[in-house]
Parts: C-alpha cells; sequence; structure tokens
C-alpha cells in the first residue's frame, strides 16, 4: 500500500479502492486494505454487475471464496441487501465456497434482485452442491419464517423472475460451459434435485418455453427431463419444439429417440428441419436431422 496515505479516508478515492479490488485484484490486497482500515461497504458502478456494488458483491461475482471470507470478518456489518446481492452473484458463479461462506454470514437465500433469487443463479451455474445448499439454506429460512424472524420471506423452487422463468428453466437454458466454468457442473444432477423439491416439470417461462423446450444444449439434461415425464413435444407460444430449438446433434438425438416429431409445424409453418437450416448455429443439427428422417421414415 502506498505510504503516508490516508486509507482511513472517506474521500472518494478511498471509497472505490475496495471495489476496485474486488473486481481486479487479489485477496492479499484486500487484507492489506481491511488492515489499513479502508472503508469497504462503499458502491460503485462496475459496469457488467447489477446496479451499484459493493466489494464483497463483486468479490462473490468473480468467485473468490478468500476474498469474500475476508470481506464478511472484517469489522463492516453489511446490509440484508448487501449479502443478498453478492449470494445472488455468488451462487451464479458455481463456487461451493463463496455461497457457504454467504449463507454462513447470515445471507438470506430468498433474496431477489429483479425476480431472480438464489436459487435461480444456483441452478444457472449448473453446480449440484451450490443448489443443494440454497435449497438447503431456504428450509432454514422457512423455519425462521414460521418463527417471526423473516416474516417477507416467500420464495419457492418454483418462483419466477421478470420472465417467467423459474430455477429449471435457468438450469435447462444455460449455454454449455467453456474453459472458464467452474468445475463440479452437473446439470442432470440439479434437475434431479430440483424436482424432488418440488419443481413443476412443465412449468412454462413468458414466452410459453417449458424446460425442455428451453434446453438447447444439454443431451443429459434432456434425458432426465424425458425420464422425469416430460412431454417432447410440447410447444410454446410461437408453436417452437424442443426439436426446433436445439444447437447440438446430441440433444437431437436424445428428442429424437424419445418421439419427438420432426414433422411439426411453428407458427409460421416451419419445420424442425425448415428451422434448424435456417440457424447457423445449429446447421450441423440439420444435416444430423435430414439424414436421421431418411433412416427412419414416419410409417404412413
Amino acid at each position: 500500500l502506498a505510504e503516508g496515505w490516508n486509507f482511513k479516508s472517506t474521500a472518494d478515492d478511498n471509497l472505490s479502492l475496495a471495489p476496485g479490488i474486488a473486481q481486479y485484484g487479489t485477496a492479499a490486497a484486500m487484507n492489506d486494505l481491511i488492515a489499513a482500515g479502508a472503508p469497504l461497504a462503499a458502491s460503485m458502478r462496475l459496469g457488467y454487475m447489477l446496479d451499484q456494488s459493493t466489494a464483497l458483491t463483486a468479490a462473490a461475482n468473480r468467485g473468490e471464496t478468500e476474498m469474500v471470507r475476508a470481506l464478511l470478518t472484517s469489522p463492516v456489518k453489511w446490509t440484508n441487501e448487501a449479502l443478498g446481492t453478492a449470494l445472488l452473484q455468488g451462487t451464479r458463479t458455481g463456487i461451493p465456497g463463496v455461497t457457504a461462506a454467504l449463507i454462513a454470514a447470515g445471507a438470506n437465500a430468498k433474496f431477489k434482485v429483479e425476480g431472480k433469487s438464489a436459487l435461480m443463479s444456483a441452478a444457472e451455474s449448473g453446480v449440484p452442491d451450490v443448489v443443494s445448499m440454497i435449497l438447503h439454506a431456504q428450509v432454514i429460512t422457512n423455519a425462521a419464517s414460521l418463527a417471526g424472524k423473516h416474516p417477507k420471506a416467500a420464495t419457492d423452487v418454483n418462483d419466477r423472475d421478470g420472465e417467467g422463468k423459474t430455477a429449471l428453466i435457468y438450469n435447462a437454458s444455460a449455454y454449455r460451459p467453456d474453459r472458464d466454468s467452474p468445475p463440479g457442473i452437473d446439470r442432470a444432477k440439479v434437475v434431479e434435485l430440483l424436482l424432488p423439491a418440488g419443481a413443476h416439470l412443465e412449468d412454462r417461462d413468458s414466452a410459453g418455453n417449458t424446460a425442455l423446450i428451453a434446453d438447447h444444449s444439454f443431451a443429459e439434461v434432456a434425458a432426465a427431463l424425458i425420464k422425469a415425464g416430460a412431454d417432447v413435444n410440447a410447444q410454446n407460444a410461437a408453436g417452437e419444439t424442443a426439436l426446433m430449438n436445439c444447437l447440438y446433434t446430441d440433444v437431437a438425438e436424445v428428442l429424437l429417440r424419445a418421439g419427438a416429431d420432426p414433422g411439426l409445424r411453428n407458427a409460421k409453418g416451419q419445420t424442425a428441419l425448415d428451422v434448424l437450416s435456417a440457424n447457423s448455429y445449429s446447421d450441423g443439427v440439420a444435416a444430423f436431422l435430414k439424414k436421421w428422417t431418411a433412416e427412419h421414415p414416419k410409417p404412413k
């Protein structure tokens, strides 16, 4: 740290230090800042974050477990909003240590930002350990609510965000992971956690998508949903089926083997082959579907 700098000052330059280090720096640098007595709870806009962000939210968003723990054990008394927002961001990263630290610090698993809950974010991560933590935390919060400690807690596994998406749909509608994705992703296991917890298999978002229709990337999720009884030929408000929306051949194969009908048409009169052929991201699926239909002609 710079010599002679008054880190305890609440001047604007100082207020931006903790959020800036949380976004770009290291846990060691944050520990130095905490030891110097710098203000930690200020918020600043960090561009990609939701609204104004505290250092705690930024650290959680990066999946920086050590930094999150350091901030939680600092002298700051974090508000319920700060803890809840950090939990919402932290669960999305899929790092169990971040979620565990925030729940242990009292973050409310039922806190929402623009209708999105921590369970939705956890499901979006695809990491079963994180989903399990939030489901367990919600049970605890429900008990606390009955005791009058959280009288406004009112979320459940079938809560919806502003677009009508549930946790089950969030898990299904994510994109395939890249090299920066967290370890421990198992989206089929997430389905197996959410359904026994009461998730509605055929709930639809505001566009009419079920979880299966929304699943464009994960064969294992499609298989788990179909095994649970999902309608493989369900259509959304635009008449689109899961087969029309899939981006990968392994997803298409699971759907077709389960009885997906390539002859169904959407509201524009297009079949799955028409839709897939027009989508540059799924041209490989179109070729696969064309070959499949040739090899598996529909009985007359």
